[in-house]
């Protein structure tokens, strides 16, 4: 019989046993208000994962234009862009030892083929709409470092259209041969990812209690994912060099040490055509992501993403804000509060105009920290990256 897990209660000691979700339905509804079962950081613990839920019982055809063939349980997306299929059985279910496997590849093969991102992203945004939501707000909420929600959906299309998907079973337990199953596609794969989450359910009295474990990444398996789908600090200068050359590392790597100065935690997005760097600030339950340093060689403040949230939302102050940086030496932005200007980065090979950007841009972080100090009641939820 499994060992149970314990819980002190008012000085007591609780023992709760294991047991089988009565219905699958029940993990179904518990994966689709709390994404984070998944256990996101236990996938990727130097950049945890963070998912979106898009819908439940998605309909995918077997051939472009036919009708409805299958229905996958959940469909998630992560803050990299990368569809998310999962499939969710109860250990007492025959499938879960080999079929569930063969369904899943079988749903990721013809998502990649006839899913059209789309009308994926209509079904998202009109579930959005019946809640009486954003769409672009709830993303963000869900997946923080998100600044423009048609270039994420493009992405998601990029990834479905190449083959970058994630493959999730879910069930009370894993059995062995599943495990060893997911283990040898996921170190096979180098593109598409093959996971399981065993989603242990603990039951006393009236008490319940989720713990989650995945299953799947053997050393191998990291070792070719990392290889492949993350990137780090060091591979963006690396890419930076090899574009723009030694000034420019050094002026990105000036730009990097700021932001761990200012505790941004600066963030890698691995992407085709290159590694970004973004540097945001989570305070007071909400994200801000308004500085991005791409690929390209080209330094983005997302005036777009500012007004969405205060105290940039006052025009008055993003008008500043834009003031403040068309100061700055060789910077020449357009009178556009909405958009999302970009300085060269070679702009910023004076050692004058560097400072002087920075300066700026500590003021912008000051500003939104001395906003959210002022906040009565923090705000719930929001980027813990």
């Amino acid at each position: 019989m499994p060992t149970g897990i314990f819980l002190i209660r008012d000085g007591e000691l609780t023992e709760m046993a294991q047991q089988e979700p009565e219905k699958e339905k029940v993990l179904q509804d518990l994966l689709a208000s709390h994404p984070s079962l998944l256990a996101g950081g236990d996938m990727n613990p130097e950049a945890p994962r963070r998912f979106a839920h898009i819908a439940q019982e998605v309909g995918l055809e077997s051939q472009e234009s036919g009708s409805t063939r299958w229905s996958v349980d959940h469909l998630f997306v992560d803050q990299d862009a990368v569809p998310t299929i999962v499939e969710v059985k109860r250990s007492s279910n025959t499938q879960i030892r080999r079929e569930v496997i063969g369904q899943l590849i079988e749903y990721a093969a013809n998502g990649v083929k006839y899913w059209p991102i789309d009308r994926v992203r209509a079904q998202y945004e009109a579930s959005c709409a019946a809640d009486g939501v954003d769409s672009g707000e709830r993303l963000r909420e869900a997946l923080g470092s998100l600044d423009d929600v048609d270039e994420f959906w493009q992405a998601a299309k990029q990834n479905l259209e190449t083959g970058r998907v994630r493959m999730v079973f879910v069930g009370d337990v894993v059995p062995p041969e599943l495990q060893r199953v997911v283990e040898f596609l996921n170190e096979q794969m180098a593109k598409a990812e093959v996971l399981a989450v065993e989603l242990r359910y603990y039951r006393a009295d009236n008490l319940t209690t989720l713990v989650p474990r995945v299953v799947g990444q053997t050393a191998k398996a990291q070792q070719l994912k990392g290889q492949t789908q993350r990137a780090t600090v060091q591979d963006f200068l690396d890419h930076l060099r090899s574009q723009h050359g030694d000034v420019a590392v050094v002026v990105a790597s000036r730009i990097i040490e700021w932001a761990r100065v200012e505790k941004l935690n600066p963030s890698i997005e691995a992407a085709t055509e290159g590694p970004t760097l973004w540097a945001g600030l989570h305070a007071g339950g909400a994200s801000y992501w308004p500085i991005r340093l791409r690929h390209d060689g080209k330094l983005f403040i997302s005036f777009l993403s500012l007004k969405k949230r205060a105290p940039f939302s006052d025009e008055g102050l993003r008008s500043q804000l834009l003031d403040k940086l068309n100061s700055v030496p060789g910077v020449s932005l357009p009178a556009s509060l909405t958009g999302r200007p970009a300085i060269p980065i070679s702009v910023l090979e004076s050692a004058q105009a560097l400072d002087e950007l920075l300066a700026v841009l500590s003021w912008l972080m000051r500003t939104i920290r001395e906003h959210v100090a002022t906040m009565p009641v923090a705000i719930e939820g929001g980027d813990q990256r």
